[in-house]
C-alpha cells in the first residue's frame, strides 16, 4: 500500500517539475556580446542611396537591442533585462530574458514577417515560455492593450502602420538569415518633388487662364476649373503637409544640437537645422552647396565623434523624418 501511494506520488511530483522546468528553462535564449555601434542611419541611407534592399542581419538586430535594454524595463513586478533575436528558416525568434521576484524566465516569440498596403506584419506562430508551449491567445491579448495608431492586434496579427515605415517598402522576406526589405524603386521623398508641385501648380494656373467663357462650353469649361482647382487644392495641401514636417525636423534638431559634445559635431547639426529651415521656406531653395560642406564637414570627423551625430539624429528625430535628411544630405 505505501509502495503504491510513493509511487502515485512521483509521478505527480514529475508532472508538476516537468512543466516547471521546461517553463523556467531558457529556450532560444543566449547571451551574445554585443556591440555599442549598431549603424542605423548607415544602413538605410546606403539602401536609400543604391535604391536597392535593406538587409538586416541577427547581428545588428542584437546591436540595437543592447540599446534599448542598456536598463531593464520594467512592467509592474516583471522585468525584461536582455532580448536576443534569431532567425530560423522563415520565422523571426524573440526571446526575452525577465525576471519575477528573483526568478528568470525566458519567454520566447516567433513569427512569420509580411508587407502589405496596411503595413508590416508579423503573424505570430509560436509562443512559449522557456520549452513549455502556451496559447497564442495569451501573448495576443496581454499586448492588445498597447495598441495605438501605429501599432495594433488583429487575431494573430501584429501590424505596424505605414505611417511609422520611413520609406516606401515593396515586400519583405527572409533569406540567408537576413530580413530582406525590398524598396520601391520609384522611392522617393516628399520634400524632393516641390519643384514638381510648383511646376504643376503654375501649368494648373495656365490652363485655368485659357479655359474658354463663351456661353456654349460654359458648362464644360466650368466642369475643367473645377477639376483644375480640385487639384491645384491637392498640390498645395501636399506642399503644406511637406512644410509643417519639415519644420517639425526643424525642431527635433534642437534636440540633437544639445546632445553632441565637440563644436564641430554642433556645427554640422546647426547646417543641417538651418537648410532644413530654408527649404521648408522655399522649396526652390538652393542647398545643394550647404549640402555638400555638411557632407565635408561630417567626413572629417573621427569615428567617435560621426556616431555620436548618427545617435543624435535617431534620438531625436522621429523615424519617418531620418530619411528625409538622408535624401537631403546623404549622411
Amino acid at each position: 500500500m505505501r509502495k503504491n501511494i510513493l509511487i502515485v506520488f512521483i509521478v505527480i511530483m514529475a508532472l508538476i517539475a516537468f512543466p516547471l522546468s521546461l517553463a523556467f528553462s531558457k529556450g532560444g535564449y543566449k547571451f551574445v556580446p554585443k556591440t555599442e555601434n549598431a549603424d542605423i542611419l548607415g544602413e538605410i541611407a546606403k539602401a536609400y542611396n543604391k535604391e536597392g534592399n535593406i538587409e538586416i542581419s541577427e547581428e545588428l538586430i542584437n546591436n540595437i537591442m543592447t540599446q534599448a535594454f542598456k536598463k531593464p524595463f520594467n512592467k509592474g513586478i516583471i522585468s525584461i533585462e536582455d532580448c536576443y533575436f534569431y532567425i530560423d528558416g522563415e520565422n523571426i525568434n524573440v526571446c526575452l530574458k525577465s525576471s519575477y521576484k528573483g526568478k528568470n524566465f525566458y519567454p520566447n516569440i516567433s513569427a512569420k514577417l509580411d508587407y502589405s498596403d496596411k503595413g508590416l506584419i508579423a503573424y505570430v506562430s509560436k509562443f512559449k515560455l522557456g520549452n513549455l508551449a502556451l496559447p497564442k491567445s495569451i501573448l495576443i491579448n496581454s499586448i492588445k492593450e498597447y495598441s495605438n495608431d501605429y501599432f495594433k492586434v488583429v487575431e494573430d496579427k501584429i501590424i505596424i502602420s505605414n505611417n511609422f515605415v520611413p520609406f516606401n517598402v515593396n515586400k519583405i522576406y527572409i533569406k540567408d538569415k537576413k530580413i530582406v526589405i525590398e524598396l520601391k524603386k520609384d522611392l522617393k521623398i516628399s520634400n524632393n518633388n516641390e519643384k514638381e508641385n510648383e511646376k504643376t501648380a503654375k501649368n494648373i494656373n495656365t490652363n485655368q487662364s485659357s479655359i474658354p467663357k463663351n456661353n456654349k462650353n460654359s458648362q464644360s469649361s466650368t466642369s475643367k476649373s473645377n477639376s483644375l482647382q480640385s487639384n491645384k487644392t491637392n498640390v498645395n495641401s501636399a506642399a503644406d503637409e511637406s512644410k509643417k514636417l519639415l519644420y517639425l525636423v526643424k525642431s527635433q534638431l534642437n534636440g540633437a544640437i544639445s546632445s553632441v559634445k565637440t563644436s564641430k559635431e554642433k556645427k554640422i547639426l546647426q547646417t543641417i537645422q538651418n537648410v532644413v529651415g530654408e527649404v521648408a521656406k522655399n522649396p526652390s531653395y538652393p542647398y545643394k552647396s550647404e549640402a555638400g560642406k555638411v557632407i565635408s564637414d561630417y567626413k572629417s570627423l573621427n569615428p567617435e565623434e560621426k556616431e555620436r551625430v548618427k545617435k543624435a539624429i535617431l534620438n531625436n528625430v522621429d523615424t519617418k523624418n531620418v530619411i528625409k535628411l538622408i535624401s537631403i544630405f546623404g549622411l
